[in-house]
């Protein structure tokens, strides 16, 4: 499936579809400003926060904050992230279009969180959110 930005074709995820190209990321720090300064929604689901706002598009794209002061190791991030992108792209097809972004954060008690936490906190944030936008589909 492609969609135009801009006048440039890009190409987005389709139900069914478990690749995650460049349309269904936000990358530009303009995308990420949109999300945190108009957002629709707000989440929690243990290490993760999410944080969405409406797109013009007809699809939802993500974009993935894992600060260096919450997951000290690059590879401690870098996992964190693909067990984000991994759940997404399972659940894109019951998610509304909007401009998602997930962040990482500390465990309140100072812990340090552990990985496989992530791909359940993720797992049932995108639930979370679908149920609240049931009526958007």
């Amino acid at each position: 499936m492609h969609v135009h930005r801009k006048g440039e074709a890009v190409e987005v995820l389709s139900v069914g579809d478990y690749r995650f190209p460049r349309g269904a990321r936000l990358t530009r720090k303009p995308e990420f400003d949109h999300v945190f300064k108009e957002p629709l929604q707000r989440l929690r689901s243990g290490p993760l926060r999410l944080i969405a706002a409406e797109n013009r598009m007809c699809v939802s794209r993500l974009g993935i904050v894992a600060p260096k002061r919450v997951l000290r190791r690059a590879i401690d991030r870098n996992r964190a992230k693909r067990h984000i992108r991994e759940s997404f792209r399972h659940a894109c097809g019951r998610l509304p279009s909007c401009d998602i972004v997930i962040v990482v954060t500390a465990r309140g008690d100072g812990r340090p969180i552990e990985v496989a936490q992530v791909r359940r906190a993720a797992d049932e944030i995108w639930e979370k959110l679908s149920r609240k936008h049931e009526h958007l589909r």
